[in-house]
């Protein structure tokens, strides 16, 4: 049976540049993880650089934004520019992405195309890897996984991102700030919380890339030094390449609406 879920999005804004930051300019943000694991218990982080060494071993570009006091904040390792606060309001991904849908979006409704914000009118929907670039790993369920001093109010809950999933047109990849899961859930689907789903209430915000597209993103997520993984808890084994990390404590499931 369908699950309904609470609808929350971060929209991204795309400066339209004569030409993008070199790639070196663009940093991958740390993860957040500051704990390391073995056999289920807490222990002291092996060094860097050894085949022991866990996500919590490194400290790579922490996490740093710059609040622009106008509704806005700047990552300032990736330079994209977000939505500071969500609004309040339910939606499916259609709707979220600005894409038409007969039944879903025949309006062709534009949540984020339609934002004006900071000084700009040309928001987006962030990409799966960008709302996962903000999630803190180092914080526990039940989160919300971001730092709220720069991001007050973000629901501890599914946020849309703009990536479909590839087997199945008819879904895409949410990120869970409850725990920094990423999900696949239906595009018609309103997504709610575990805890809101009674209330049937939803969130939303936006974001901006400042000064380089997606391209120089998805190059730095190539090039992720070693040790360096989006895992919150015991490291697991590398995935089998189906994008879905191994039991006990999964981080990437198929699909939300069967995975509860």
């Amino acid at each position: 049976m369908k699950s309904s879920t609470l609808a929350a999005i971060f929209c991204v804004f795309l400066l339209v540049l004569g030409s993008c930051v070199t790639a070196s300019a663009f940093k991958l943000p740390d993860t957040g993880q500051m704990t390391c694991y073995g056999d289920y218990i807490v222990i002291n982080c092996p060094a860097p650089g050894g085949w022991l060494a866990q996500d919590g071993s490194y400290s790579i570009n922490p996490m740093s934004y710059t609040d622009k006091s106008n509704g806005t904040v700047t990552d300032n390792n990736t330079g994209l520019m977000w939505q500071k606060q969500d609004d309040g309001d339910v939606y499916n991904w259609y709707q979220a992405s600005g894409t038409y849908d007969t039944t879903d979006n025949p309006m062709s409704q534009s949540v984020c195309g339609s934002l004006s914000l900071g000084g700009h009118a040309d928001w987006r929907l962030p990409s799966e890897k960008e709302l996962m670039g903000i999630v803190n790993y180092g914080i526990p369920g039940p989160g919300p996984t971001i730092e709220t001093t720069y991001f007050p109010n973000t629901q501890a809950s599914y946020y849309w991102s703009s990536t479909p999933y590839a087997s199945n047109p008819s879904s895409a990849w949410n990120v869970n700030f409850y725990n920094g899961y990423v999900l696949s859930s239906q595009k018609s689907n309103s997504l709610y919380s575990y805890e809101k789903e009674a209330e049937g209430s939803g969130l939303l915000l936006c974001i901006w890339a400042l000064s380089c597209p997606y391209a120089c993103f998805r190059f730095a997520m190539s090039t992720t030094p070693a040790g360096e993984s989006k895992q919150n808890g015991p490291a697991p084994s590398p995935p089998s390449g189906n994008r879905k990390s191994p039991d006990p404590n999964p981080r990437i499931l198929e699909n939300h609406d069967t995975a509860r």
